[in-house]
């Protein structure tokens, strides 16, 4: 599990279960500041919200609100923490207001709120998975609560993309009708309550609206952003609606299950994209989970892969617009996880939130088909978290290279830009790997990497350094001997304009014969280092709350669950690594710090961590630390030993 700690989906240290990294030992050095709680174990059921977290472990949950009742007496706790996204809406480009044709996809799958409805993730051995961000404007969370409320993992993977994410009011049949009479057949101010607490909900948990989906008889077309129509359509219908001057704010709907009499549907949703463009219209993806819940799910990125493929001839690609940009290409889920290269932990695990900046996925041929390079991503290996990027290729006799672009670019160019690549390359000897930055053409636009390249142009091979930059000598202390290999490049710019990213494949041997390889890339960062990096820092005012005990009846062996705060800024944080070091005491040999799980906001829930019990008259110590990990530069802050003490004892009793 990705940030549960220590549950029955990622057991360590006492718990047994899965082999899990064990940092080497340090002495505890502890601050000035240092917090100590000091508690007495007690077996009462912490003061939890059932609503906030799963009954059977205490991990923290999304959920929705079934009844307007419920919607209506909402006021924020601090047991909604854990459902604030906290990754805000990136810059994308061409923006949301663009009139261009939109996509909108609107999951419905299953009910919703399985899996993904765990904050800190889940043990699930398949998962669905969406990743093909770059082709939608609006992602929509659909379920048929009456007020569907995105899980924050939803929210965070699609901000990182800069997709806006809604969730959803329905309103259904004769219940729904009633529902709506009461709040909207009053007076203005009986409705604007309603209204109002669907903004403080979405401004609260940080998701960008709502779909409002009446499916009563009403017409408010002209009072919304857009409008998304029912599926059972005909072509006569959009002739009809095409004279509307508004016709990038219809959103025409397209069941991908194609159920009933539709244009469509399934592996042939294209024939309904290629009617809908047109005329013009934005389109709305209904239930794209179909390629999980009807096939395989062994097969599911097989399948995700070719039914998305068929639709790209009709969908817009959007551009990244900042800096940084960094990238495992971690799916949010995978069969092991990864750190560095190395296993960190084994089984399978699933958390949207993990999710890192997805590319362009391609198949492209050359030279009648003979040559060709074909990107997927990979499930069996990483540089970090669960997957990589797998690029497979051949090149013929007669083709010096071929280039595979990964990320369509927006960025105004820095002065001085690093990029690094981590790859592992299989196959022939004879191929080579480096990457390929495109700048706007410009009369003013000057490029010049390392090797002193002057000559002004459209694409620029980077060609990287003999020796790895300060700025990432941290970075070499992970070095990987399993096949991983590192490459910096440092370009400077003027007057350019970012457009592409690609990866470039060469034959160091041209003209002699075809050579074909295989290459994963863990991990590529381009970072503006044009200004001196700020020292990065440690997280502070760490506290903790809720504390729950319990002791096995079986094995006697102690366990506790907590939640843990901090303070920390978040714009350039890619995850916090949570460790435990255990009780000590005179009896038995200090234990070594072990790492918990990863957090992708400023709070955790440890749940179920196994214990030693306290060994009289001395107390049970656990310390708890919190490292942080940054996107822009490849120090690790070192753990720092001390940030939270929790001192425990076994409660006495007073004989009389």
């Amino acid at each position: 599990m990705e940030a549960a700690a220590v549950s029955c989906r990622e057991k360590t240290g006492h718990c047994g279960g899965r082999r899990q990294e064990r940092p080497p030992a340090t002495n505890p050095t502890h601050l000035p500041d240092m917090k100590v709680y000091k508690e007495i174990i007690r077996y009462e059921y912490a003061p939890l919200s059932a609503r906030h977290h799963d009954r059977g472990t205490t991990e923290p949950i999304s959920y929705f609100y079934s009844n307007l009742e419920e919607l209506l007496s909402w006021k924020p706790t601090s047991q909604d923490m854990f459902n604030i996204a906290v990754t805000p809406l990136a810059k994308r480009h061409p923006p949301i207001e663009n009139q261009r044709p939109k996509t909108l996809v609107c999951h419905d799958m299953m009910g919703g709120y399985l899996e993904d409805r765990f904050i800190q993730g889940s043990d699930s051995k398949d998962p669905y998975v969406f990743y093909h961000w770059q082709y939608i404007d609006i992602f929509v969370y659909f379920s048929h609560r009456m007020f569907t409320l995105p899980p924050v993992c939803w929210t965070n993977a699609a901000h990182k993309h800069g997709v806006c994410i809604l969730g959803t009011f329905i309103s259904e049949w004769e219940d729904g009708a009633k529902v709506c009479e009461s709040f909207l057949g009053g007076d203005e101010s009986t409705y604007k309550v309603v209204a109002d607490q669907m903004v403080s909900l979405a401004q609260f948990f940080h998701f960008d609206g709502w779909l409002v989906n009446i499916e009563n008889v009403l017409s408010f077309f002209n009072a919304c952003d857009g409008i998304f129509t029912n599926y059972n359509w005909k072509e006569e219908h959009l002739q009809r609606m095409s004279v509307e001057p508004r016709r990038t704010d219809i959103y025409v709907g397209v069941d991908i299950f194609a159920r009933g009499d539709v244009v469509g549907g399934k592996f042939e949703t294209f024939k309904s994209l290629q009617m809908i463009r047109q005329y013009g219209f934005s389109v709305a993806l209904f239930a794209p989970g179909w390629v999980y819940e009807c096939f395989n799910k062994e097969q599911f990125l097989e399948n995700q892969h070719r039914f998305w493929s068929l639709l790209e001839n009709h969908m817009f690609i959007h551009s990244l617009c900042t800096l940084p940009i960094c990238t495992s290409f971690c799916l949010g889920r995978g069969e092991k996880r990864f750190s560095y290269g190395k296993v960190e932990d084994i089984g399978p695990w699933f958390n949207l939130s993990a999710q890192e900046l997805q590319p362009l996925l391609s198949d492209v041929a050359f030279g009648e088909d003979v040559s060709y390079v074909r990107s997927r991503i990979c499930p069996q290996n990483a540089w970090h978290g669960g997957n990589s990027l797998l690029i497979e290729g051949k090149l013929s006799a007669d083709i010096n290279g071929v280039s595979l672009r990964l990320f369509p670019l927006h960025v105004p160019a820095p002065d001085k830009l690093m990029l690094s690549m981590v790859y592992k390359l299989e196959g022939s000897p004879n191929v080579a790997v480096s990457l390929e930055l495109s700048t706007q053409d410009s009369p003013l636009c000057n490029v010049e990497s390392v090797t002193e390249l002057t000559e002004p142009g459209q694409i620029h091979s980077l060609e990287s350094l003999a020796e790895p930059p300060v700025l990432l000598l941290a970075d070499q202390q992970h070095d990987s001997t399993l096949g991983w290999v590192k490459r910096y490049y440092e370009v400077h710019l003027s007057g350019c304009l970012l457009t592409n990213l690609s990866v470039h494949f060469s034959n160091t041997l041209p003209n002699e014969e075809e050579e074909s390889f295989v290459c994963r890339i863990g991990e590529i960062r381009i970072l503006d280092v044009s200004l001196p990096p700020s020292n990065p820092e440690q997280p502070s005012d760490l506290s903790l709350s809720h504390i729950h005990w319990r002791r096995d009846p079986q094995s006697n062996q102690l366990f506790v669950s907590l939640t843990l705060r901090w303070s920390h800024t978040m714009d350039r944080i890619r995850h916090f690594r949570i460790y435990c070091l255990g009780v000590t005491c005179h009896r038995a040999p200090a234990s070594q710090p072990h790492l918990l799980g990863l957090a992708h906001a400023r709070i955790y829930r440890v749940v179920d961590l196994a214990v030693p019990d306290p060994c009289k008259p001395s107390p049970g110590r656990l310390e708890f630390a919190v490292q942080p990990v940054n996107k822009d530069v490849a120090e690790i802050l070192p753990i720092v030993w001390g940030n939270l003490v929790l001192e425990f004892v076994e409660q006495t009793h007073t004989e009389v």
